[in-house]
């Protein structure tokens, strides 16, 4: 028999080897070539692409028109931390065109729930990188302020009742925030 085997894993091999949690016979076996492919989160400039490809094959696959992403729909695939990498991205595609009408637009509120409640650090550190906002105090609460209560609105179909009962809030004091944070529902973001 012939034949090449080409195997992949998010594990470091090397290491379970020394730990005595993989074989080091069949490790030396299958380990000809190394090819290290960063995390999707750590390579996002290859999102653009990848979301190209998949939306020509699952077109294809659905005899579908192609899809078009709203650039709000681009934001939140950079900033999501994809724990199942390319595999994950190629899922969420295939997801937008089972339910997808042909040509139509594809905004954000069209996107998995997972996608819409996982910010760019969240991971890390339950929010965004504050080093890296710039701006002074105000600027960056009021910012927080607006993306916080649109997500939760968004989440909850603009519900002002459960809304302001999950984060705690009377529903007059939602509505205030509301109409002093200028946040549209029609308009899928704040002013």
């Amino acid at each position: 028999v012939d034949f090449r085997l080409v195997s992949a894993t998010n594990q470091d091999l090397k290491e379970m080897v020394s730990a005595g949690r993989f074989r080091e016979d069949f490790y030396y076996r299958i380990n000809v070539v190394t090819v290290h492919v960063a995390p999707l989160a750590e390579r996002t400039a290859d999102i653009p692409a990848l979301i190209g490809y998949f939306s020509d094959m699952y077109s294809g696959k659905f005899n579908k028109g192609r899809v078009v992403f709203d650039k709000d729909v681009l934001d939140v695939f950079q900033n999501y931390h994809w724990p199942g990498n390319v595999r994950e991205l190629k899922n969420v595609i295939e997801h937008i065109y089972v339910f997808a009408n042909g040509s139509e637009k594809i905004t954000a509120g069209d996107l998995p729930q997972e996608l819409l409640s996982q910010g760019p650090a969240d991971r890390e550190c339950g929010g965004p990188d504050p080093a890296k906002m710039g701006g002074n105090y105000k600027d960056i609460k009021s910012k927080f302020e607006k993306d916080y209560l649109f997500k939760m609105l968004r989440k909850n179909n603009w519900n002002i009742s459960v809304t302001a009962k999950e984060i705690g809030l009377s529903r007059r004091n939602l509505h205030e925030k509301i109409n002093q944070l200028g946040l549209k529902k029609e308009e899928g973001k704040s002013e």
